[in-house]
Parts: C-alpha cells; structure tokens; sequence
C-alpha cells in the first residue's frame, strides 16, 4: 500500500475517532430547547433533486428509505 493511501486511511479514522468524542445534548437542554419560543419561519427553502435513470425509480426509492434516511 502506497504513502498516501496509508494517510488516507489514517486521516478518516482520526476524523472518526473525532467525531466520536463530540458529546450529545443532554435532556435537559432539549427540554429547554423544546420550551423556547419558536423562531421566524425561514425566507428560503433549500429542495435537492435527484434525476434517476429511467426504470430505477423503486431501486432508488429503496436504497433512500432503507439505508440513506436512517443514517439522517
């Protein structure tokens, strides 16, 4: 394996381990969170487009609904 696959390689698992160690919002700040006033609604609304081939809608569908939307 060359030098820069073996930095590649280290450089994601660091960002991982990184990411790791961010710490979750507690209970309490999501109550505090939930009792907030609610904020002006938004001026823009930001829509992504996906133009699937042709007879791959089902396939498309699925790999969204099973593996990319839980990850969100």
């Amino acid at each position: 394996m060359g030098f820069k696959k073996i930095l590649w390689v280290l450089s994601i698992g660091l960002a991982f381990f990184a990411g790791t160690l961010v710490p979750i919002g507690s209970q309490r700040s999501s109550t505090l969170l939930a009792q907030a006033p609610q904020a002006k609604p938004a001026k823009y609304l930001e829509v992504d487009y996906m133009k699937v081939q042709p007879g791959k809608d089902s396939d498309y569908l699925r790999v969204e609904q099973q593996i990319w939307k839980p990850m969100h």
